[in-house]
């Protein structure tokens, strides 16, 4: 019952505060985004995002039994397919934003929460000298944190893809062991018996 009584009460301190909040002017959000360095902070996660799908190229994933990825030779017509569409993917995981999607996504965010005189007060701060400090080392530490974090992911890709690629050369090794006929198991043993003696 009590919770029905402070219900208007609730509602009209929520229509106040929508009639006072002062939405942010757009070259308030422009200076934020250039301030927190938004369009540096995009290109460092897509220099880092190719560069942690990097450890999924088919080069790295050549069966060291036969040189081959899933029987395809580098260097084949098909070994220049298949790093295409490996590209193509990785341009696809990578490049689907642009910096400047990045940055008006962020001003979104920033127009539907931030209140447009607290938005004036923060920038008259940072433009301030402790301000410019404060925001300096803020951004720095965004950018080490995000270093941080692409090194474990760099480091954590790469054990992953290793250890499926192993296994994924065991379950296919296995599968062929139980499927493939005699003759070719037998055949494939002389053809590493041949290479390795000549």
């Amino acid at each position: 019952m009590k919770f029905l009584r402070l219900t208007p009460v609730l509602v009209a301190l929520s229509a106040v505060a929508t009639v006072h909040a002062v939405p942010p002017a757009e070259a308030d959000l422009d200076e934020l985004a250039s301030m927190y360095a938004l369009h540096a902070l995009y290109e460092n996660y897509a220099v880092a995002c190719r560069h942690n799908m990097g450890a999924g190229h088919p080069s790295k994933a050549v069966d060291p039994e036969t040189g081959t990825y899933g029987g395809i030779p580098p260097g084949s017509p098909e070994w220049n397919q298949l790093v295409q569409a490996f590209e193509s993917y990785v341009a696809t995981m990578c490049d689907s934003m642009s910096a400047d999607y990045f940055v008006a996504e962020q001003k979104a965010l920033w127009r539907e929460t931030l209140d447009g005189d607290a938005l004036k007060s923060t920038l008259a701060f940072y433009r301030t000298a402790p301000g410019a400090r404060f925001l300096n080392g803020a951004n720095a530490s965004v950018a080490q944190l995000q270093a941080r974090i692409d090194q474990k992911i760099a480091r954590d890709t790469e054990k992953a893809s290793q250890r499926f690629q192993a296994e994924t050369y065991e379950i296919v090794r296995q599968y062929a062991e139980r499927n493939t006929p005699w003759w070719q198991v037998w055949l494939d043993v002389i053809v590493r018996i041949v290479r390795a003696v000549f």
